[in-house]
Protein backbone atom coordinates (compact mmCIF):
# COMPACT_ATOMS: atom_id res chain seq x y z
CA UNK A 1 0.00 0.00 0.00
CA UNK A 2 1.31 3.43 -0.90
CA UNK A 3 1.83 5.95 1.86
CA UNK A 4 -0.13 8.96 0.56
CA UNK A 5 1.55 11.33 3.01
CA UNK A 6 5.04 10.42 1.82
CA UNK A 7 3.94 10.63 -1.82
CA UNK A 8 2.46 14.10 -1.19
CA UNK A 9 5.66 15.23 0.51
CA UNK A 10 7.74 14.05 -2.44
CA UNK A 11 5.44 15.83 -4.89
CA UNK A 12 5.51 19.04 -2.84
CA UNK A 13 9.30 18.92 -2.61
CA UNK A 14 9.48 18.54 -6.38
CA UNK A 15 7.35 21.64 -6.80
CA UNK A 16 9.41 23.61 -4.29
CA UNK A 17 12.66 22.56 -5.97
CA UNK A 18 11.38 24.02 -9.23
CA UNK A 19 10.94 27.41 -7.59
CA UNK A 20 14.32 27.71 -5.87
CA UNK A 21 17.78 28.72 -7.06
CA UNK A 22 19.82 25.67 -8.08
CA UNK A 23 21.99 25.42 -4.95
CA UNK A 24 18.86 25.16 -2.82
CA UNK A 25 16.89 23.15 -5.37
CA UNK A 26 19.60 20.50 -5.30
CA UNK A 27 19.27 20.18 -1.54
CA UNK A 28 15.49 19.90 -1.77
CA UNK A 29 15.81 17.24 -4.50
CA UNK A 30 18.24 15.35 -2.25
CA UNK A 31 15.66 15.38 0.57
CA UNK A 32 13.02 14.27 -1.92
CA UNK A 33 15.24 11.37 -2.99
CA UNK A 34 15.88 10.34 0.59
CA UNK A 35 12.14 9.95 1.11
CA UNK A 36 12.21 7.17 -1.48
CA UNK A 37 13.99 5.05 1.14
CA UNK A 38 10.80 4.79 3.17
CA UNK A 39 8.11 2.22 2.56
CA UNK A 40 5.99 2.14 5.67
CA UNK A 41 2.22 2.49 6.07
CA UNK A 42 0.62 5.87 6.70
CA UNK A 43 -0.40 4.68 10.15
CA UNK A 44 3.26 4.25 11.13
CA UNK A 45 4.29 6.98 13.61
CA UNK A 46 7.39 7.61 11.50
CA UNK A 47 5.14 9.17 8.85
CA UNK A 48 4.33 12.08 11.14
CA UNK A 49 7.98 12.36 12.16
CA UNK A 50 9.10 12.51 8.51
CA UNK A 51 6.53 15.23 7.78
CA UNK A 52 7.80 17.23 10.76
CA UNK A 53 11.42 16.85 9.68
CA UNK A 54 10.64 17.98 6.14
CA UNK A 55 8.75 21.01 7.46
CA UNK A 56 11.68 21.95 9.73
CA UNK A 57 14.18 21.58 6.90
CA UNK A 58 12.10 23.75 4.56
CA UNK A 59 11.75 26.44 7.24
CA UNK A 60 15.52 26.33 7.75
CA UNK A 61 16.12 26.65 4.02
CA UNK A 62 13.82 29.67 3.89
CA UNK A 63 15.71 31.34 6.72
CA UNK A 64 19.10 30.44 5.27
CA UNK A 65 18.21 32.03 1.94
CA UNK A 66 18.03 35.39 3.74
CA UNK A 67 21.73 35.21 4.72
CA UNK A 68 24.76 36.48 2.84
CA UNK A 69 26.43 34.10 0.34
CA UNK A 70 29.09 32.75 2.72
CA UNK A 71 26.62 32.12 5.51
CA UNK A 72 24.20 30.53 3.03
CA UNK A 73 26.80 27.95 2.02
CA UNK A 74 27.51 27.08 5.64
CA UNK A 75 23.81 26.85 6.40
CA UNK A 76 23.22 24.66 3.34
CA UNK A 77 25.85 22.20 4.56
CA UNK A 78 24.37 22.13 8.06
CA UNK A 79 20.86 21.56 6.70
CA UNK A 80 22.12 18.80 4.41
CA UNK A 81 23.82 17.10 7.34
CA UNK A 82 20.67 17.36 9.46
CA UNK A 83 18.58 15.86 6.66
CA UNK A 84 20.91 12.91 6.26
CA UNK A 85 21.09 12.24 10.00
CA UNK A 86 17.32 12.43 10.41
CA UNK A 87 16.72 10.04 7.54
CA UNK A 88 19.29 7.55 8.83
CA UNK A 89 17.68 7.61 12.27
CA UNK A 90 14.31 6.76 10.73
CA UNK A 91 15.62 4.03 8.43
CA UNK A 92 14.89 0.53 9.70
CA UNK A 93 18.03 -1.45 10.40
CA UNK A 94 20.29 1.60 10.35
CA UNK A 95 21.73 0.61 13.71
CA UNK A 96 21.30 4.09 15.13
Amino acid sequence: MTNAVLEALKAALGLVAGLLPEKWAGLVRMIQGLLNMFNFPASDPRTERVAGIVAELLRDIGEAMKLDATAQERARLVIENRALRAIVELTPGSGI
